[in-house]
């Protein structure tokens, strides 16, 4: 007995050390069972907070169908595998959490894993943005030699997220 909580020790300290988000919840009632110190981390949520509320009540209302689907799939079965969608930080903004998911329907359990892509949702947002500003620039050129001139400053050593963030701000507020 005195090795079996030495293991679960053990194993919630290593669980501790992920920078994702861990958790145990149950089909059955909608309850998280087991969650990391990465939730109250990324979701400001303590973990009494977490498991004394049913999951669904921290998910963004238009994925709340989204969700429901993927609880169903679980319920039956089946692994949820990259399902994307956003729980509300306790200071009311949202986060954008890819989660993965693998049922064990006997016990009624599933056990996932959910990483933070807010920061990869913005950045995808901010170049959709510069993509319609350049199509509608090259839509509205009428029989014009054109060229982009890339931003001075820009480097392209530089991270990617960087690089979206120059391009956002030289194309998008240039434009407006």
């Amino acid at each position: 007995k005195k090795r079996k909580t030495d293991d679960m020790v053990m194993l919630r300290r290593f669980s501790d050390l992920s920078i994702d988000m861990l958790c145990v919840a149950d089909l059955r009632d909608g309850y998280f069972r087991y969650v990391n110190k990465a939730f109250d981390r990324i979701l400001g949520y303590s973990k009494k907070e977490l498991l004394n509320n049913e999951f669904i009540r921290f998910v963004h209302p238009d994925a709340t169908s989204l969700t429901i689907s993927a609880v169903e799939n679980l319920s039956n079965g089946k692994p949820v595998i990259d399902c994307h969608n956003r729980y509300r930080c306790k200071d009311g903004s949202y986060k954008w959490l890819a989660w993965s998911s693998m049922p064990v329907p006997e016990q009624g359990l599933t056990y996932a894993v959910a990483r933070d892509i807010t920061e990869h949702k913005q950045l995808e947002e901010k170049l959709h943005t510069i993509q319609m500003h350049y199509t509608v620039f090259i839509n509205t050129s009428s029989n014009q030699v054109s060229y982009w001139k890339m931003p001075e400053g820009l480097k392209t050593d530089l991270p990617i997220e960087e690089q979206v963030e120059m391009l956002y701000d030289s194309v998008c507020v240039d434009a407006n």
